[in-house]
């Protein structure tokens, strides 16, 4: 199974990614969580934040968790996905090897420049950077996501329990 999470920054999709790996490994062979900052720093550093590279970095992912959910193992990933084709491509080739849950992770900006993990949206508000998705750039809201949860109106363990039921779970 893969379990691909999407939305922008700030919105909890690693810390949600993190703690489903943590409590996940029970119930797989194997649990993999693939983020994309982390895919790009340490196995892509080629790779740099341009749409064609955050495209490539997409794919790239998508094909790697579409190999490593084979035998009965668990695939988290968590990526922005801003562009909706392309986000749908990356679902496609997961969807051709394995179930795939697609999980829409959003918040208001409010509670985004408050959380601001990266400092991003405070750069992108004194003008430091531009395009910022989830700010100023280009962000297509998902219409077939399979669960969409709001996490500022609730916690990682309910955004966890929400996701249990859609992949069909009994929480640990």
């Amino acid at each position: 199974m893969i379990v691909w999470l999407s939305g922008v920054s700030g919105v909890g999709k690693t810390t949600i990614g993190e703690q489903l790996q943590i409590n996940l490994k029970w119930h797989y062979s194997a649990v993999y969580f693939l983020d994309a900052d982390m895919c790009r720093k340490n196995w892509w550093p080629e790779l740099g934040l341009s749409n064609r590279d955050r495209t490539e970095n997409m794919l790239r992912m998508a094909r790697l968790a579409s190999f490593l959910s084979r035998k009965s193992n668990l695939v988290i990933v968590s990526c922005i996905a801003p562009i909706g084709p392309i986000r749908e491509e990356a679902l496609s080739i997961c969807r051709g090897s394995a179930t795939t849950k697609h999980i829409y992770l959003h918040t208001p900006l409010i509670t985004r420049l408050n959380r601001d993990p990266k400092g991003l949206y405070y750069r992108a508000v004194i003008g430091e950077i531009e395009g910022l998705t989830g700010y100023d750039g280009r962000y297509d809201i998902p219409t077939n996501a399979d669960l969409s949860i709001n996490t500022s109106k609730h916690s990682v363990n309910e955004a966890i329990d929400q996701i249990y039921r859609t992949i069909g779970i009994i929480s640990p």
